[in-house]
């Protein structure tokens, strides 16, 4: 006849693993993230987030800061994924356009009549129908792509 197998009390258990647990108090965890200030918004309708996409959708009188930059517009999406925000008005039902995205980077700001596709971690963007002043002149472009300085 056999000894049947002799278990420890829950405690003991946890006693004689000790040595294989890790010390999470010692253990240096740094985030991976690019993100080196915080990022807010806002949307006065609504603010939608799709969790399978890793998208948010921002709806009517909009806006999104990160550091020196601010984006203004009634329709935002916010992709975390690709580190990108797309910006446009909304079309109404009688085909008027309304809250055009506003851009605004290091005290400059840049009118929008179409939209902008930005990219926050490398600060690059492109615009179609943009229209800003510099230097005593008001500058115009049909489709501008903004590096990281302009």
């Amino acid at each position: 006849m056999t000894q049947p197998e002799r278990t420890l009390p829950l405690a003991d258990t946890l006693a004689a693993r000790q040595d294989t647990l890790v010390n999470l108090d010692s253990a240096k965890i740094m985030p991976t993230s690019d993100i080196q200030t915080d990022i807010l918004y806002f949307a006065e309708d609504s603010i939608i987030t799709d969790f399978t996409e890793n998208k948010v959708y921002l709806y009517k009188k909009a806006w999104f800061e990160y550091g020196e930059m601010k984006l203004e517009a009634d329709r935002i999406v916010i992709d975390w994924k690709n580190s990108e925000l797309y910006a446009t008005g909304v079309t109404d039902s009688l085909g008027a356009i309304s809250g055009n995205p506003f851009f605004t980077d290091k005290g400059t700001s840049y009118e929008i009549r179409k939209e902008m596709r930005y990219n926050f971690k490398s600060q690059k963007a492109i615009i179609k129908d943009v229209v800003t002043e510099q230097q005593d002149g008001v500058l115009r472009g049909e489709t501008i792509k903004k590096n990281r300085r302009w």
